[in-house]
């Protein structure tokens, strides 16, 4: 990853990155997660720092034309003259609050904020488990996956199989390599609910998840009602669902897809006092049933993080959207952009 990353921005400095003209009428959406004072990446590699998300809009801000526009004029004026750039954050961090609205505020880029409703998973017959009954301060289950590497070396047991740390910190499979977090993507909601209950067993056995570096206070952390509320009231802000327990929707029977679906959005409109319409599915995990489903939910507006079809480009509820990568410069980044993706030959190293 560093060293294409390094070759990309080599590319792009040689070259020069007015190089690659936005399209008249482009659409584009952008995908940020935590958006922290330094874009610590110790744990993941989707967290950029308030500096970056600050270059970033600064250089997309000097492409002739473009604007910066809420995610409902994409869908509502596709075919609008001029370019246009559409801002969206995952997950419902805290460190949205506290980084990343001071900085869009300053440019007064509007943006969408997906909330993960975790703290309304007890709710949810299939993920009951997913937040220990000490928990007073919910997390994501990758996030606190992270946090227990953080503070417990492993191994873990989880389903017969043993886990270790790589160099990097990520928990893999001892026999073959495979990544834990893959498996937690790709198995049904019980493996994830053993795995939660390893590691709250591991934090009772004198793991805390309380004591960490000052520079990490806000990393994992969720926003509270409050905040939610907050942010429904400001005017650069729409909040949007992103589930309840963060699973992967092809991993749920229908009935459990269609609970998850349901009740991130009563949850984050009581909380919000806004009427939400929009969703991003975790993990950008879809498919055209479950794009059905969550229209009958009432999301008008569904965020992808590409198509699964051919055929689903042409589809009005849909819209792909095109990930942040930090490791790159904020040139390049612009560059990928305009040429609308990291499969485009502008990116081809």
């Amino acid at each position: 990853m560093m060293l294409k990353s390094r070759l990309v921005n080599l590319r792009f400095e040689l070259r020069g990155w007015r190089s690659w003209p936005m399209p008249a009428n482009a659409r584009r959406v952008l995908i940020y997660h935590g958006v922290t004072r330094t874009g610590d990446r110790r744990f993941n590699t989707r967290f950029v720092s308030a500096a970056r998300l600050a270059a970033d809009l600064a250089m997309l801000a000097a492409i002739p034309g473009l604007r910066f526009v809420p995610l409902d004029d994409l869908f509502d004026r596709p075919d609008a003259a001029g370019p246009r750039v559409a801002v969206t954050f995952d997950d419902g961090y805290r460190n949205f609050l506290t980084h990343a609205l001071p900085v869009l505020s300053a440019a007064g880029v509007p943006a969408t904020l997906y909330v993960t409703a975790i703290r309304a998973v007890r709710e949810l017959a299939h993920a009951r488990d997913f937040l220990p009954g000490g928990e007073h301060e919910p997390y994501l289950w990758a996030d606190r996956l992270d946090l227990t590497a953080w503070e417990y070396p492993g191994p873990l047991t989880v389903a017969g199989d043993v886990f270790v740390q790589d160099s990097a910190r990520q928990w893999r499979r001892q026999r073959d390599g495979v990544p834990l977090k893959r498996l937690c993507k790709t198995s049904p909601p019980g493996f994830l609910a053993e795995l939660l209950a390893v590691l709250e067993r591991h934090r009772c056995n004198g793991v805390s998840q309380t004591h960490l570096p000052a520079d990490l206070a806000d990393y994992w952390r969720l926003l509270d009602e409050g905040e939610l509320a907050r942010l429904g009231r400001h005017p650069l802000v729409r909040l949007g669902g992103h589930g309840v327990s963060h699973c992967n929707f092809s991993t749920l029977s229908r009935a459990e897809a269609a609970a998850e679906l349901a009740l991130g959005k009563s949850w984050l409109e009581g909380v919000s006092g806004q009427p939400v319409h929009d969703f991003a599915w975790p993990d950008g995990d879809y498919s055209p049933a479950l794009a059905d489903l969550a229209e009958q939910a009432g999301y008008r507006r569904q965020g992808l993080t590409d198509y699964a079809r051919a055929e689903d480009v042409g589809d009005p509820r849909l819209i792909n959207r095109l990930g942040v990568n930090p490791f790159i410069s904020a040139r390049a980044q612009r560059a990928i952009v305009a040429a609308g993706g990291y499969g485009h030959e502008a990116y081809a190293a």
